[in-house]
């Protein structure tokens, strides 16, 4: 895979990183950080605060970061804007600072709206899972105001921007489909699992516990992405002359959708079974061992699930006179 293609994507990554940094550390020098954050984040020496501050921003804007990544390698690629030119990396930062101030604007109306609304007293608090709605709702609007900024800017600049005629190989093509659905894959997760720790407010802590946070996230995400890439590098036996994103999106979210469905039942069926098994067996050792042997089989069952989503969307056909470029 040239690494041209995924060049802008990234840059739009780290310009959005760098302006966030800039901005976040820039307010917390003049004004009261707990209005993007937790009220408690702010009573704490400077430097605490500024390294608590980037670190939980950082984790909050995990799933904002992948999507970001996937609509802009989709939106570039089908203009076949791949060039690292200084006029696309102006139009990159541009976009790059649209996306930070609605960023921080969605989460400053979150800290400040939604956040009290659902730690009210237990009288007038809104059930989980109206909660659990609001916020994915929320989320949602972000990624489609996020998308659709990306979208009219290029647009807006459509005269202005640098095109590249670029023609994959077929096996470039395939590496890109590998890609894009092992990450898809990971914005589907990230944002359903922020979605629950939005509701507890889990990032609002100590500095350690999320550097753990972190150090736990990115471990596992390694781990299940490298099980998926191995399941799924050779899934992609069929693929047209174009970025197919509507087979993408469809094969990997009906793999998550039953890969969630399958957890749910697996997570009860053990909670029984460690119900059914008297306290004086169950100890610590064994419950342990059980909840290992949960995530096994859930890492089993999820290569086979994306396996088996891929096959079907991406399947080998029987092509006559296929060139062996596209």
């Amino acid at each position: 895979m040239p690494v041209n293609f995924f060049k802008l994507p990234l840059l739009t990554i780290l310009f959005f990183l760098l302006i966030n940094v800039i901005l976040l550390t820039g307010y917390s020098c003049f004004f009261d950080i707990s209005l993007f954050f937790s009220p408690t984040i702010g009573q704490r020496s400077f430097y605490w605060v500024v390294g608590n501050v980037l670190l939980t921003h950082f984790l909050i804007q995990l799933p904002n970061l992948l999507f970001i990544f996937i609509i802009s390698t989709l939106l570039l690629s089908r203009q076949a804007i791949y060039q690292i030119h200084w006029r696309n990396v102006s139009f990159i930062f541009i976009i790059s600072i649209v996306i930070t101030l609605i960023t921080l604007v969605s989460q400053y109306y979150l800290n400040q709206y939604v956040v009290p609304l659902l730690n009210q007293s237990s009288s007038s608090k809104p059930s989980i899972l109206t909660s659990w709605i609001l916020v994915m709702v929320l989320m949602i609007i972000g990624y489609v105001v996020i998308a659709m900024m990306f979208y009219l800017g290029m647009k807006l600049f459509k005269k202005y921007l640098i095109y590249t005629h670029y023609c994959l190989t077929r096996q470039q093509n395939k590496n890109l489909h590998l890609s894009l659905y092992i990450v898809l894959f990971n914005w589907y997760f990230l944002t359903l699992l922020f979605s629950f720790f939005h509701l507890q407010n889990v990032f609002y802590t100590s500095l350690f516990a999320n550097l753990v946070r972190t150090g736990i996230l990115f471990t596992f995400l390694i781990v299940v992405n490298t099980l998926g890439y191995f399941a799924l590098r050779n899934g992609f036996t069929a693929v047209k002359n174009h970025l197919e994103i509507k087979k993408l999106i469809l094969s990997s979210l009906w793999a998550f959708l039953i890969l969630c469905c399958l957890t749910l039942a697996l997570m009860f069926g053990l909670i029984q079974l460690m119900g059914l098994i008297a306290n004086e067996y169950l100890s610590d050792t064994i419950e342990i061992g059980l909840w290992y042997l949960f995530l096994l089989i859930l890492c089993v069952l999820g290569c086979f699930v994306t396996r088996v989503s891929v096959k079907l969307f991406f399947k080998q056909r029987q092509l006559i006179n296929q060139p062996n470029f596209i």
